[in-house]
């Protein structure tokens, strides 16, 4: 890892970085009959750029650039451990190709947001600042032969932020991400990953919360083995993270009413909620991708943060599939997450697909 200097304060005006990693992995795919598969993935990439702010802290602009190379060399083979070795299952389902792609690339930001304080909102009882308004970043690369380039190619990167609310009771957020290359005098474009968010909460009292997720994802013309699953711990429906439901989109709507018992013995905070998820997916164009029709479960969840008022929750998801092929009546599930971060993050699935360049938002780089 190389010199980061990132924004520490609203006086900075310039951050920059540079950083350089490898990275391998036996990428996981799910089949139908419930075997699981991996083909290797090796990656290298690199990274050195700068980027300027102009405008007052909440309006203001970002202007920048960095150059980056991204190796893709994934393997064509199944293979899947057997007694601590990996036994070979054949050749995947689809061929991968070596990508070696170095690019010069402008990125670009407008915010135009203000931070209103909201108590109990993301977390139990903490407060937290909401962002309300619009924010837009985008990162436009083109490759270039200078920097070693072996592909000629076009990059687009772009993420989206709104946020409303008209009053402290009710706060509406979303989030989208969306990413994608066409090679140069092609004009179909291939790693096309994107992602949405729509949150909506409201408060009807100081201890009750309803809340309301609409999550989208979807994987076009991988480059790589990808696979969303609809059970996926972080934005699949719940109870369905044993299954081996996998496609190339994926949409899930989630609701929950949680109740804050506020500080247990001043230890921490507690509460508890009920929730409803359902979702489907569509097979898309990955390996043994499959569609399937609304998948539904019904749950219970205990949250506590520890200390009392902290950002962090701990949370403990019992939940009851309520339709076909879950391969379990009931699953049990912990987490622990900082849940008022501004950054929407990628479940596990997408994040896998993301070139290894691409930040999760221009306003987080560095």
């Amino acid at each position: 890892m190389l010199p980061v200097r990132p924004f520490f304060t609203d006086l900075q005006r310039i951050a920059w970085r540079a950083r350089a990693g490898e990275s391998f992995a036996l990428m996981q795919l799910r089949m139908p009959d419930r075997t699981r598969p991996g083909v290797e993935l090796r990656r290298r990439f690199y990274e050195l750029g700068a980027i300027g702010r102009v405008g007052i802290p909440g309006r203001l602009g970002l202007f920048g650039v960095s150059v980056t190379g991204d190796d893709e060399m994934p393997g064509n083979r199944l293979l899947i451990p057997d007694s601590g070795r990996l036994r070979d299952l054949g050749p995947a389902p689809r061929p991968y190709r070596t990508h070696r792609m170095s690019r010069v690339n402008a990125l670009l930001g407008v915010r135009d947001i203000q931070f209103v304080r909201r108590r109990a909102l993301d977390a139990i009882t903490a407060t937290q600042d909401v962002p309300l308004g619009v924010q837009v970043g985008m990162q436009i690369g083109r490759s270039s032969p200078l920097f070693g380039a072996v592909e000629d190619d076009y990059f687009f990167a772009g993420d989206l932020y709104a946020g409303l609310s008209r009053s402290e009771r009710a706060t509406t957020r979303l989030q989208m991400q969306l990413q994608g290359r066409r090679p140069a005098g092609e004009g179909e474009w291939d790693g096309v990953l994107s992602t949405g968010r729509l949150t909506h909460q409201m408060k009807t009292s100081l201890t009750h919360l309803d809340e309301f997720v609409l999550e989208w994802a979807s994987g076009y013309r991988m480059r790589t083995p990808f696979q969303l699953l609809l059970g996926v711990p972080e934005s699949g429906v719940r109870g369905y993270e044993r299954s081996t439901f996998a496609g190339g989109q994926r949409l899930v709507a989630r609701f929950e009413h949680r109740h804050s018992y506020g500080a247990v013995r001043n230890l921490g905070d507690v509460a508890l909620a009920g929730f409803i998820d359902a979702g489907r997916q569509w097979a898309g164009d990955v390996p043994f991708g499959v569609t399937t029709p609304v998948k539904g479960s019904i749950g219970l969840s205990l949250l506590a943060s520890v200390p009392p008022r902290s950002a962090r929750v701990w949370r403990a998801d019992l939940s009851f599939p309520l339709s076909q092929g879950a391969r379990s009546w009931v699953t049990l599930r912990f987490t622990n997450t900082d849940r008022t971060a501004f950054v929407f993050r990628d479940a596990r699935d997408v994040a896998t697909g993301r070139e290894s360049t691409v930040p999760p938002s221009i306003f987080a780089w560095p």
